[in-house]
């Protein structure tokens, strides 16, 4: 067996599928996931030597929370191999976030990005936009979720 070959059987799509991140969320929910699977997910990919899963440790290892990983800038992620600055995008501190996850017929995820990036305290985005992209995925199923750059989980103005 080569060296590459050995590597891709590795990672985590050799895992049982019951343990592998994406799978486990679709099927147990998001509260049975630890936080290194659930930034794994966000990462999607690693690079070569450097499973997406070690990744997020050191991600974790480093900050401790996603919390902390909110109130950072790139020069504080500049260290991770494996991080490009689309993925370090994730962490800008500044704004909301929509995000919006495609699935599939079967529940799996066909896509997600990045809707909107919007101001510190809204992000506004018209329904016809999510409803072009999921069409556009050819999605049978759409999560839309956002941030909350603050850390609070009421809405700005307490409503």
């Amino acid at each position: 067996m080569t060296k590459t070959k050995s590597k891709k059987l590795s990672g985590i799509s050799a895992w049982p599928a019951d343990d592998r991140p994406r799978e486990k969320l679709l099927k147990k929910g998001a509260r049975n996931l630890s936080n290194s699977e659930l930034l794994v997910i966000l990462l999607r990919t690693g690079m070569p030597g450097v499973s997406a899963i070690d990744l997020a440790r050191d991600v974790l290892k480093k900050f401790g929370t996603f919390r902390n990983m909110t109130r950072t800038d790139t020069r504080d992620w500049k260290d991770f191999k494996g991080l490009g600055s689309a993925k370090v995008a994730l962490s800008e501190k500044d704004g909301n976030k929509l995000w919006q996850i495609f699935l599939d017929g079967r529940n799996q995820l066909i896509e997600s990005e990045i809707l909107k990036t919007g101001t510190v305290n809204r992000a506004v985005v018209f329904p016809r936009k999510i409803v072009e992209r999921a069409l556009y995925h050819h999605a049978v199923s759409v999560i839309v979720a956002h941030n909350h750059p603050s850390g609070g989980i009421r809405t700005f103005g307490g409503r």
